[in-house]
């Protein structure tokens, strides 16, 4: 995932659908975890940090949407 610059340019569907890809990732990432593959730790913050960018940035969206 791309940094703040690049997440703002985005659509609000297309945020959509990428909090929803991360989230099945997030899943898959805790699922290989659990299995015992140490590296998904680091990748399951990451994803989460991710996700939490991009609902902020939906969240910002919709908010100037309503105030037109």
């Amino acid at each position: 995932m791309g940094k703040e610059k690049d997440i703002l340019k985005l659509t609000p569907s297309e945020l959509y659908s990428k909090s929803r890809e991360l989230a099945k990732k997030m899943v898959d990432l805790r699922m290989k975890n659990d299995a015992g593959q140490a590296k998904a730790v680091s990748e399951i913050r990451n994803a989460r940090k991710d996700r939490a960018r991009v609902l902020t940035a939906l969240t910002q969206k919709n908010c100037k949407h309503v105030k037109e």
